[in-house]
């Protein structure tokens, strides 16, 4: 069962009606293996990784089958290392591994 409520997985809702999240202590940080972002607001955070896989694969065909979520205890502006198992902050929490569902 998903962790991030079905309404945050609505790709095709504008960001602006997406909900935001108001704390500035910690950050979402997104990776595919075609590239990462973060932001403080998680469905914005899913909401780019969407949209820049999705430009990726039309601009290169290069695919991403899935991409992983953490809540990093920091703010967005932190500088800190990461590789492809994630940031490397104590305290960071995996939240889940989505899947693309490819029409």
């Amino acid at each position: 069962m998903s962790k991030i409520p079905e309404d945050l997985l609505d790709w095709d809702a504008p960001l602006s009606e997406q909900p935001k999240t108001e704390e500035k202590e910690y950050h979402f940080f997104a990776q595919s293996r075609l590239g990462w972002n973060c932001d403080e607001s998680l469905s914005k955070c899913l909401a780019i990784r969407k949209r820049e896989d999705n430009s990726i694969f039309k601009e290169r065909g290069f695919i991403a089958k899935s991409f992983n979520v953490w809540k990093v205890p920091l703010a967005e502006e932190a500088d800190y290392a990461f590789d492809d198992q994630g940031p490397d902050v104590e305290g960071t929490v995996h939240i889940e591994t989505i899947q693309y569902k490819r029409r």
